[in-house]
């Protein structure tokens, strides 16, 4: 009970938190994926084509799919929430068993292990550079290789730098934390970082930094204007961050060398990371429906290592290359990425995709509601946010990326249950 009664102090200034009211699902909904399909819609074809070099393919018709799909993420999420305020209503409130907690060991092992992985992979792509002075010079020169040749990754061993995803937010919510676990997050943020700039990927250092602001400011009793001023300062931090690390891309490839021109061609392909994902998506709605069933919801089972081509022995389709389908029907390539949505109608067609974006809103819904409430529950969507705000450039919740997260997870699930019914067995041997 003593237990019980502290977790839902601790957690209580998250339910009554502004932050934690602007990240539910459907707010979500309104105040950031409406107004990127708006901005879709809004931009004239020509300048569509001028900046990103692709021709403007959506229409009414899809606009309006992409619009009802919208509402239709909302409105799972409304389902969702309801039926997880009807189960805690119904849960009992003074059974001992209800504590439940990850052991440290175990969240420090899920770090150790992706700082090995990343150690691994770095030293290897310093192997292959020839040394860290080697590295720098090709990252001046050529960004690109640096990418796609030194740091390319390593099957059964990148994919584990992306643990610690999940455990860094179980640790926050451990309660257990000590200077060594301080250390070991500090630690993958800073290779996260590494990792964001080397290798072009953002979404890396993002995905680590984002959770945890989250479960950080929703644990405080913060003023309304704090939340906004911070809001405000992170969301132009992003932008800043993006913007530097995409300098070094138009340094080299655009010869931009100015201050303002680089500014300039950072936010031009900051919004089009998202507006040729919609644009793209129209292309999957358009010619491409249900062309690669289940392909994209099942990633993490087709690129599983040792798996090899299983997706082509089931389905008899060929190797998927989203880019070629793109540049084969005139499209730019180099954004080859769709919004969740788009996935899923080209693995589940126009009208089976609505039916898992319904799903999806549900279980986005249910997260949100029971956050407050468990501290396990409260890390699972402190990574969450991350795919709602991913939402409309890349199917971020059934990614290859997260499955050993969500993994690891399942493991921490385990463990906290099988602890909690120790605990409870305990409890009532001593009444006994």
């Amino acid at each position: 009970m003593a237990q019980q009664a502290l977790i839902d102090e601790r957690w209580k200034p998250l339910a009554t938190s502004l932050l934690y009211r602007l990240c539910a699902p459907h707010v979500l909904t309104v105040v950031l994926f409406f107004p990127v399909l708006v901005l879709y819609w809004w931009i004239p074809a020509e300048v569509f084509m001028e900046w990103w070099e692709s021709p403007k393919i959506g229409n009414v018709g899809t606009i309006l799919y992409f619009a009802v799909s919208l509402l239709i993420f909302g409105f799972g999420s409304a389902v969702g929430a309801s039926f997880s305020s009807k189960t805690l209503n119904r849960a009992p409130t003074t059974n001992e068993s209800q504590t439940t907690y990850v052991q440290i060991w175990y969240i420090r092992i899920g770090l150790l292990v992706s700082i090995f992985a990343y150690l691994l992979w770095f030293g290897l792509t310093l192997k292959r550079a020839g040394g860290i002075a080697p590295l720098i010079v090709s990252m001046v020169i050529d960004p690109f290789y640096v990418k796609s040749d030194l740091m390319k990754t390593v099957p059964g061993v990148t994919t584990l730098t992306q643990v610690a995803v999940m455990a860094i937010p179980l640790a926050l919510c451990s309660g257990k934390m000590t200077w060594l676990d301080r250390g070991l997050i500090c630690t993958v943020i800073a290779l996260a970082a590494v990792r964001s700039f080397f290798y072009s990927e953002r979404l890396a250092l993002l995905e680590v930094v984002v959770p945890a602001l989250f479960l950080l400011a929703t644990r405080q009793k913060v003023r309304r204007v704090v939340v906004l001023a911070g809001l405000s300062g992170v969301a132009t931090s992003v932008l800043a961050i993006f913007i530097l690390l995409e300098s070094s891309r138009s340094f080299v490839y655009k010869g931009i060398t100015t201050f303002w021109g680089l500014v300039e061609a950072g936010m031009v392909r900051f919004v089009g990371y998202y507006v040729t994902s919609i644009n793209n998506a129209n292309l999957l709605v358009e010619k491409l429906s249900f062309d690669t069933p289940l392909y994209s919801v099942l990633s993490w089972v087709w690129s599983f290592p040792g798996v090899g081509n299983l997706y082509q022995w089931i389905t008899g389709l060929g190797p998927i290359n989203f880019a070629d389908s793109l540049a084969e029907r005139g499209l730019n390539p180099e954004f080859n990425t769709s919004t969740a949505i788009g996935s899923w109608v080209s693995d589940f067609g126009i009208v089976g995709a609505p039916i898992v974006v319904v799903f999806f809103g549900m279980i986005s819904g249910m997260l949100h509601r029971l956050s407050p409430k468990s501290e396990l529950v409260a890390p699972l969507y402190a990574v969450w946010i991350v795919g709602l705000l991913e939402f409309m450039r890349i199917p971020y919740f059934t990614g290859t990326r997260m499955f050993p997260a969500f993994l690891f997870f399942a493991g921490a699930l385990m463990l906290a249950r099988a602890n909690a019914k120790r605990v409870y067995s305990q409890q009532h041997a001593g009444k006994a």
